[in-house]
Formats: C-alpha cells, sequence, structure tokens
C-alpha cells in the first residue's frame, strides 16, 4: 500500500521535481495495463497519491493543479477537513445499509432536503403537516443510486412507465452515461457506442440549445416521423458537459418546457455535471427559471450518493 504522510500541506501552485511522467508513475501505469480493462479511458498518464484542495500530488512528488475537481466531483476540492470528518464518523458508525430493504435517517434527511430544495413547484405552504396524520408533504420523491449513469436509467424508467409511452429525444453532443439506456441518449462520441449495438430503441437525437433544432423537432419531426404524443421524455443538459461547455441559447430552455407542456411531455434535466453548485446555483436549469419534471444528479451532490429527484 502507498503511505504518504498527511499532515504535510500541498504547494498552492504546481510544483514538479521530475520529468513527466516519474518513475513511479511510469512503472504502475505499466502494471495498470497488465491487469485493468483498456475500455478505461485514461487521458493522461497521472498517477495521483493525494489531494488537498484544488492541487494533486502524484506518486514522484509532482503537485498539479486540478482544473476539474475530480471530473465535477469534489465540489469542494479535495480532502475538505469537514468532508473527511463527515465520512470518517459516519464509517465508525456504519458502513453500509441496504435502503431497498430498510431505513436510515441520515437517508431521509438528504432526501428530504433536496425534495425542498429542487426547482420544482411549490406546495401552497410547504412542507404542511397532513392534518392529524403527522406526515409532511413535500414537492418532489428522490430515488438513490450508484451513479450518475444509473440515476439516468432510472429516469428513463419511470418516465416510460409514467407515461406509457416509448419514444425520447435527446441532444447531439450531449453526454448521460455508458450503460445501455444512457448510452442510447448519449450523443458525444461515436467511441463511446462503437461496437455495443442494438442500442435502446426509440431514441432521435436533435442538436442542442438553439432555437431552430427545437423548430426542427416541431416542424420536421414531429409531423413526418416522431409523433409528439408517443414521445415519453426529452432529456436534456442545462448546460453541455461533455459536448463543450454549451450554454443554451436565450429561450431555448423554456421553449423546451413549452413543448412538453404542450404535449404531455417530461421534461427530464441531467445536471450530473453542472449542478451542485457549479453554475452559481445549486442546479443549473434554476438560470432560467425553467422547471423540469424529473431532476437527475450525481458526482459533486456528496462525493458518495447519486439520485433523480421528480415531482
Amino acid at each position: 500500500m502507498l503511505s504518504i504522510p498527511i499532515d504535510i500541506r500541498l504547494p498552492r501552485s504546481p510544483h514538479i521535481v521530475t520529468s513527466l511522467p516519474g518513475p513511479r508513475a511510469k512503472a504502475i501505469v505499466e502494471r495498470d495495463r497488465a491487469v485493468t480493462s483498456p475500455s478505461y479511458t485514461r487521458d493522461y498518464p497521472l498517477v495521483v497519491a493525494r489531494g488537498e484542495g484544488c492541487m494533486v500530488e502524484g506518486v514522484d512528488g509532482n503537485v498539479f493543479l486540478d482544473m476539474t475537481a475530480g471530473i465535477a466531483v469534489t465540489a469542494t476540492g479535495h480532502a475538505h477537513p469537514e468532508v473527511v470528518q463527515a465520512i470518517q464518523e459516519q464509517a465508525a458508525m456504519l458502513l453500509h445499509m441496504s435502503g431497498t430493504d430498510f431505513y436510515y435517517e441520515p437517508m431521509v434527511e438528504l432526501a428530504e432536503k433536496l425534495a425542498i430544495r429542487a426547482p420544482f413547484p411549490p406546495l401552497p405552504s410547504p412542507p404542511l403537516e397532513g392534518e392529524g396524520s403527522g406526515k409532511t408533504s413535500f414537492p418532489a420523491r428522490v430515488f438513490f443510486s450508484n451513479s450518475g449513469t444509473e440515476s439516468n436509467e432510472g429516469a428513463i424508467k419511470l418516465a416510460r412507465y409514467y407515461t406509457g409511452r416509448s419514444l425520447i429525444v435527446a441532444f447531439l453532443g450531449s453526454f448521460h452515461g455508458r450503460t445501455y439506456g444512457a448510452m442510447s441518449l448519449t450523443g458525444s462520441k461515436t467511441v463511446q457506442r462503437a461496437n455495443f449495438g442494438p442500442l435502446l430503441p426509440g431514441v432521435t437525437h436533435i442538436p442542442y440549445g438553439t432555437h431552430a433544432s427545437l423548430d426542427y423537432l416541431e416542424k420536421q419531426l414531429f409531423p413526418t416521423m416522431l409523433p409528439p404524443k408517443e414521445v415519453a421524455a426529452i432529456v436534456v443538459e442545462a448546460i453541455q458537459g461533455e459536448g463543450g461547455y454549451i450554454v443554451p441559447e436565450d429561450g431555448f430552455l423554456q421553449r423546451l418546457r413549452e413543448i412538453c407542456d404542450r404535449y404531455g411531455i417530461l421534461m427530464i434535466v441531467d445536471e450530473v455535471q453542472s449542478g451542485m453548485g457549479r453554475t452559481g446555483r445549486l442546479f443549473a436549469i434554476e438560470h432560467w427559471g425553467v422547471m423540469p419534471d424529473i431532476i437527475t444528479t450525481a458526482k459533486g451532490i456528496d462525493y458518495m450518493n447519486e439520485c433523480n429527484i421528480y415531482h
């Protein structure tokens, strides 16, 4: 096992002490190649030993600035002391329980906070105590999962189950995950889809973020190939991530909401990359004042839990 002293602070700027990659990093990369699936798409031979804030240290002592926040996961930085303390306290109390079989109060507390904070239409006076029932009413329900792609799988299932419809609209340039349903929505790179077909049927992709693409949907696809009354959901990123951090045109998301309302289609907003405060709001969709039907989130929510939220 790798033993690194954690009481030594990392530099606040990059600090390189060997050629890159360093000798220990090269050796570990070679060991990795011998036993790890080549399907992992490594971008750079960085072998990380530890992190602190926005800095990470490699096994050779080189320090790098982490511009990716651990692929959008470490929203409070690496090894934030309050996060570390919470993890340590939880590990000392309970490491595992099955939320599908039993109950656990912290799980309920997180669901309550998400249900209240999610951008859904409010209750008349949220939350309200049920008269004589002792129950609290919330504007949303929460489904916990293990990853962002699993959250999107759950959203697909929920949309099809609730509407009784099968068709789904997604966007070119989007990324929603690599499991079969989520990969069928993904329109980012052919390498993510190559040799895995046939994928989930009934998914149509259109260009992202422009009024021209919505014109194409309404004026070309709906009248000819895509019956709107058979569309269960339109799945969209509030800001496209892997597609190039693309902000949609003004009015795009509002108009998408109107199209969904007009035809009884559910609007699913994937906030796996853009959520948890990365844009200055808890959810990026809040910048446009649009209320979706389902939100999927992961990564920065708390480093460990992923979920979808629906109302």
